[in-house]
């Protein structure tokens, strides 16, 4: 023996690559939970996360009986939910809280997978691109059931391969069916995962020697998921058969393809033109990842490895894209249980072209971080990215100006207003339903007009619930718009309805034509004794049809000065040309809005602001039939104005 020589140094060299291998794992793991946990709840919970908490808020027995008849899911991310929230409480992180533990667990299970058919190194290298993936990030901070999807899927196949294997144990065996189970009754989707599993199965065991045992082994543990699953499928038999999802579009193979590139790669939050350059990049790591020949470290597979990933990645997307033939199915979130095995060869290739050409390599890697971290700042601080409207400052808005006699009313059932409003006001939707007869909401609108003093309207333009945004356009015509504010992506309106204006209004009582009546009005700035050059005044008109109405009349609003001279003029059908005269009840409220704005040239003098009505097809006004005073033959004479000399502002 040499002087100096500890036999026990001779091992360390072969201990050492492990331990750091775990301590840039442990750092990498650091890595995804920081980015998972930052501003957790800085943005409000989306729709689907909304209706998750709310739906979740029930009993055990009302979520399955909804799981059964109009819900599409099966039952074990909703009745988890129900007992975590019912412990802790119902609050964003709380809500969010599952999905972050999930996808910082699927880092070290991507590095075991990816160790397991690739190697040590690009295990590592697959550990950081999952962690710093866009993607998974932004479903590690929704509180939805995809990045426990994600988790349950990638442990199945990793525990499917173990079990693969000639020395794998019954306890992996067991390990590999309660996850598979999990993850199938936790989206109906991991079916697609099942069965790339077992065309993986069949290439591995081809290549056995003992492959009749290997057969049996594997037969059985499916034999016992399907066991599992099938008391569900009898429960959610009609569901299941019945249930499309009319939201999802209809996409070519090739727009699938390049969607679950980008998505994959870069996630949603990133501009066009850089996501395409990035993800090509990546594509193109991909496919030298599934070039680049490999020894696994289980002799088993043979060098397989690159095989099976690709496998487990193609499979379930091709099994999407044949069922989208038959009905619109596609969509990423349902595929995220292969993005793991996509970003595993591409670490696969990442690490070829670093041991081809080192310096290509590392530009590839930083080219990939920057992407990823560019994205994810997007999703972080870009409003154009944020995934929910802000909800708790149009909440905040209503609750520091409502009063009593008023009502809020949503044209879309959106959960996140559910959510959030915890005030005293009541709310409604309208149309009851998407399908709700145009009159039946009438009825319903005039009812709330005749019983409440003002309507709060966060409406919803384009939505499928009330796709011509009929609530809008009738409120517009009936109610009287006092306040307007855009909050965010949202829209926040309050109307005044006849119960309130009709106290502020000037009262008219004017009759035109053989059966119009201008109820009064109600003119901006209300001091309108004086006003400017240049100044605009708003005045809003409350007619009201007597008898039905054969023709479209168009109103006519004149500035004029004491010779007859006009210098300010707005002439236009009623309510901005949206609802002619022909189409009005008798009985019912027009509110009808008209700018004038003074010519800046307008000599200072003593002013009438006159309104009247003339047919468009021949120009012949209406005549005012009474009363006598405060009219012209054809003209109602609202007020007088004092124009002084200086300019408005």
């Amino acid at each position: 023996m040499l002087a100096g020589h500890n036999p026990e140094s001779a091992v360390v060299p072969r201990k050492r690559p492990e331990r750091n291998t775990f301590v840039i794992l442990g750092v990498i793991i650091c890595l995804a939970l920081g980015l998972r946990l930052f501003q957790l709840s800085h943005q409000e919970l989306r729709g689907d996360e909304a209706f998750d908490a709310l739906f979740s808020s029930q009993g055990v027995s009302a979520i399955l009986d909804q799981l059964r008849t109009n819900q599409p899911y099966p039952p074990l991310f909703h009745v988890a939910l129900h007992y975590w929230l019912g412990q802790v409480g119902q609050s964003e992180v709380m809500q969010r809280l599952p999905a972050v533990i999930s996808g910082v667990l699927l880092v070290p299970l991507a590095y075991q997978l990816a160790r397991l058919t690739l190697g040590r190194t690009t295990g590592i290298t697959a550990a950081l691109l999952v962690a710093v993936n866009p993607f998974y990030i932004w479903h590690a901070q929704d509180g939805r059931m995809y990045s426990l999807l994600a988790l349950l899927s990638m442990a199945s196949i990793w525990l499917g391969l173990l079990l693969l294997q000639r020395r794998s144990s019954r306890e992996i065996g067991l390990a590999y069916w309660a996850v598979t189970v999990m993850a199938l009754y936790t989206h109906y989707f991991a079916v697609w995962v099942i069965l790339a599993e077992n065309v993986a199965a069949l290439l591995v065991i081809w290549k056995q020697d003992a492959r009749w045992s290997l057969i049996k082994r594997w037969a059985g543990w499916q034999l016992l998921v399907v066991l599992a699953l099938v008391p569900w499928l009898l429960f959610a038999s009609g569901l299941l058969t019945s249930h499309t999802s009319t939201w999802i579009p209809a996409l070519s193979p090739l727009e699938m393809l390049w969607r679950s590139l980008t998505t994959f790669s870069l996630g949603l939050t990133l501009e066009p033109i850089p996501l395409t350059v990035f993800s090509v990049v990546m594509g193109v790591l991909f496919v030298l990842g599934c070039l680049f020949p490999s020894r696994s470290v289980e002799p088993g597979f043979r060098g397989n490895g690159r095989g099976l990933l690709l496998v487990f990645a193609g499979v379930p997307l091709l099994a999407t894209m044949l069922l989208s033939v038959m009905r619109p199915a596609f969509d990423e979130k349902y595929l995220i249980s292969v993005v793991a095995c996509y970003l595993i060869l591409v670490a696969h290739g990442l690490h070829f072209l670093s041991t081809k050409w080192k310096w290509l390599g590392v530009a590839a890697g930083v080219v990939i971080l920057v992407g990823a971290g560019w994205s994810t700042f997007n999703y972080y601080t870009n409003p154009a990215y944020a995934k929910s409207p802000s909800w708790r400052d149009l909440v905040e808005r209503i609750d520091a100006h409502a009063t009593e006699g008023d009502v809020i009313v949503r044209d879309y059932p959106d959960p996140g207003f559910q959510y959030y409003y915890e005030g005293d006001l009541p709310a409604r939707l309208l149309p009851v339903a998407a399908s709700s007869p145009e009159e039946r909401t009438n009825r319903a609108l005039e009812k709330l007009a005749g019983a409440y003093r003002r309507v709060w309207l966060i409406p919803n333009p384009g939505s499928p619930w009330d796709p011509e945004g009929h609530v809008q356009r009738w409120l517009t015509r009936h109610t009287d718009l006092v306040d307007e504010q855009a909050i965010d992506s949202l829209q926040l309106q309050l109307y005044q309805t006849p119960l309130a204006f009709q106290e502020g209004m000037v009262g008219s009582g004017i009759k035109l034509g053989p059966g119009l009546e201008l109820v009064g009005y109600r003119l901006e700035p209300e001091d309108g004794a004086t006003v400017t050059r240049g100044q605009r005044m708003l005045l809003t008109l409350y007619w009201q049809a007597l008898a039905p109405v054969d023709a479209d009349y168009t109103v006519f609003v004149h500035f004029a000065d004491s010779a007859e001279q006009i210098w300010g003029q707005h002439d236009g059908q009623p309510v901005g040309g949206t609802f002619p005269t022909t189409g009005w009840s008798p009985g019912q409220i027009v509110v009808d809005q008209h700018t004038i704005e003074i010519d800046p040239e307008a000599p200072a003098d003593r002013y009438r602001l006159m309104v009247g009505m003339y047919d468009g097809a021949n120009a012949e006004r209406l005549t005012i039939s009474s009363p006598a005073e405060a009219m012209d033959e054809d003209r109602i004479v609202l007020e007088t104005i004092e124009l002084t000399a200086q300019n408005g502002g």
